[in-house]
């Protein structure tokens, strides 16, 4: 299917970032966009006291307008796997992401050790309509207030679809797949990212047992599993043993959007990739998957007893913490349309006035609601968030 997207640097996926713990990275964004902005943010990254460049706008920058550049500068305090995407309007969908890679500590587990870094594997639902388009649907009045239905499952930006299926569409037959190299005997890290619009993504490799050593961001004790499960924005780190019965033959990698946790239009849910020994690679998989229907159908993460980090969380909830809820809903506006919320309020976004902006400038008691600004009483030595989500779809939320 031949769709319309947006590269960065000529590329999709775009290209990786990779760096060391501690490394200042400074990366200037040129909008050769025609006819609108955009905003790249930093996925995962701290930014203690470097807020400016978390890459929102309207919240910590207006908008890189077209034919315009900004350059971000920002410090890699965490380590392992994440990945940069736009924050301006769903431009994600269309194309604007890529991996980033921090190079850090070794974990100290002798499970998690490995050979060979093969290095990103960006798991991402698909759409055949761009994200103009898509934005158009969700924003008609009386429409479906869950996402549209995803046409395609990628692995690092390549994935088969069925053309028959739907003759009137521009399509490419067997327009190929993504190949991975593994060497018998050896460790092989993969870094698994989801880097979808909506989509819950269970990932798997036939015959071969895989073992989590982190988790955004977070090394924890090493476990094996037959499937990962990663939401929206998710990572993974694996590490997965070269050691099958026959290294004569390939295998299938493959990544799932169930019917069950995502929107998918039935079509074409399950992406597939290579795993290839021997430089066999023009040789198909015949492999099949040892993952169960339950599993596929399970729209959760692991057990949160498995994935325990390295270093324990002694955080205290003393006296003094500052508790908020947050509860995610939707209304539907005098229009018709369906507007997500958060405690009531939908945030409304003005480009040419970000908030950072509007904070340094008016006092709290001229806040709009529209703005969903809280304000953390002075003292406060721990701040708790509890997050109640009755969106009709599962949600990510982060800092």
């Amino acid at each position: 299917m031949l769709t319309d997207v947006i590269l960065v640097n000529g590329q999709f996926p775009g290209p990786p970032i990779i760096a060391n713990f501690g490394d200042m990275i400074e990366v200037t964004v040129v909008n050769s966009l025609d006819d609108e902005g955009t905003a790249i943010h930093w996925h995962g990254m701290s930014q203690w006291g470097n807020p400016w460049n978390d890459g929102v706008p309207s919240i910590t920058q207006c908008p890189i307008a077209p034919g315009s550049s900004y350059t971000y500068t920002f410090q890699a305090d965490s380590y392992g796997t994440t990945w940069y995407h736009s924050h301006y309007s769903a431009q994600t969908s269309s194309g604007v992401f890529g991996p980033i890679i921090i190079l850090g500590p070794i974990h100290p587990d002798p499970a998690a050790k490995y050979d060979l870094d093969i290095g990103p594997v960006m798991l991402s639902d698909w759409y055949h309509s761009t994200y103009e388009e898509l934005i158009g649907i969700l924003t008609t009045p009386g429409a479906d207030p869950r996402p549209p239905a995803a046409n395609n499952n990628l692995i690092n930006g390549k994935m088969n679809y069925p053309c028959a299926v739907n003759p009137h569409l521009t399509c490419t037959e067997a327009a190929g797949v993504s190949k991975f190299s593994f060497t018998s005997g050896k460790k092989h890290l993969l870094r698994l990212i989801n880097t979808g619009t909506s989509g819950i993504q269970k990932f798997s490799i036939d015959g071969h047992r895989m073992t989590v050593i982190a988790v955004d961001f977070v090394q924890v004790n090493p476990y094996d599993t037959d499937v990962v499960t990663l939401g929206v924005g998710q990572r993974a780190d694996i590490v997965v043993a070269g050691d099958v019965a026959d290294t004569e033959i390939t295998y299938w990698m493959r990544s799932s959007l169930s019917t069950a946790c995502s929107f998918v239009d039935g079509i074409s849910p399950d992406a597939v990739a290579m795993i290839v020994y021997n430089s066999k690679e023009n040789l198909i998989p015949d492999t099949t998957s040892i993952v169960t229907t339950d599993a596929l159908d399970s729209c959760i993460n692991d057990e949160i007893q498995l994935t325990n980090p390295i270093v324990p969380n002694e955080s205290i909830i003393d006296d003094h913490a500052w508790k908020q809820e947050f509860h995610l809903d939707t209304i539907v506006d005098n229009l018709g349309i369906t507007r997500w919320t958060v405690n009531g309020n939908t945030f409304k976004a003005n480009y040419n006035e970000p908030v950072f902006q509007d904070l340094s400038t008016n006092s709290p008691v001229s806040w709009s609601n529209s703005l969903n600004l809280y304000s953390v009483p002075s003292g406060s030595t721990t701040m708790l968030f509890v997050f109640y989500n009755y969106l009709p779809v599962s949600h990510p939320m982060h800092m």
